[in-house]
């Protein structure tokens, strides 16, 4: 069984926020043409057979972001509902992605997006499938005999 520490979740849920934060400045930088114009220019596909309206991914976008970073914050706390809002998070990004239609990104915010999509699914899986998951359902019962 894989054995994790209170330590180790609380690294990990810091590690996923500087990545997480790390994935949306380099993404806001390559749409600016801070990181090459190929990429700038790459960015004028995006959206490309879209299925919804953009300002509705817009707020699809804006909420995935708020419960993930709630959930940083309550899985950090060791909080029950901080586990079930980064489930949240990720079952959002994936219902939205196929309304998305094209996403043109760089080498840099893929690199970084997806060490944050290994971080995420690695604190999910730890913290709903191995002996940690007990943190997060509070006190055990006293068992008198």
């Amino acid at each position: 069984m894989l054995t994790v520490t209170r330590t180790q979740i609380r690294t990990t849920c810091v590690a996923l926020g500087m990545l997480c934060a790390a994935t949306m400045l380099s993404i806001w930088a390559e749409q600016h043409g801070y990181l090459g114009s190929v990429a700038h220019r790459a960015g004028s596909w995006n959206y490309q057979g879209l299925l919804v309206p953009v300002w509705l991914l817009e707020i699809v976008a804006l909420a995935q972001l708020a419960l993930l970073t709630l959930g940083i914050v309550g899985t950090f706390m060791l909080r029950t509902w901080g586990r079930h809002l980064l489930a949240v998070a990720l079952l959002l990004a994936l219902l939205a992605a196929p309304l998305r239609g094209e996403a043109v990104f760089g080498p840099l915010s893929l690199f970084v997006g997806g060490l944050t999509g290994f971080v995420h699914m690695w604190l999910l899986t730890v913290i709903y499938w191995s002996p940690a998951s007990m943190l997060f359902v509070g006190k055990a019962p006293a068992v008198v005999g």
